[in-house]
């Protein structure tokens, strides 16, 4: 098992790194943008977004949403699954996320 976790920021970057560098030697933590995404094709059998969708809303709002969502269908597997945690209610999310259905995505919703 091999875990990548990107972050936009530098500084929670560099604290995840000081935090887990002695504990877990297959986690690979880099500095990124999602929508721009450094891999290849194909690299993720699982991306999970931990409140990510959130924070691009609050930047541009549809079009960085678009991309996010263009960069992580395309370096998912072809059976790969997105998972997406968000505090948004499904009303707030689902005019960004109703275009899903270009990629394939079966959308289920798990209210926690």
């Amino acid at each position: 098992l091999h875990i990548t976790s990107i972050d936009f920021s530098y500084s929670a970057i560099k604290l995840q790194k000081d935090e887990y560098k002695d504990r877990c030697q297959n986690l690979i933590f880099t500095q990124m943008d999602v929508r721009n995404l450094q891999f290849k094709d194909g690299t993720f059998d699982v991306v999970i977004d931990k409140a990510c969708l959130d924070a691009v809303i609050c930047g541009d709002g549809k079009q960085n949403v678009d991309n996010m969502l263009s960069e992580i269908h395309r370096v998912l597997t072809p059976t790969g699954v997105y998972i997406c945690l968000s505090h948004g209610t499904e009303k707030q999310r689902k005019k960004y996320l109703k275009n899903v259905n270009k990629y394939n995505w079966n959308r289920v919703k798990h209210p926690i």
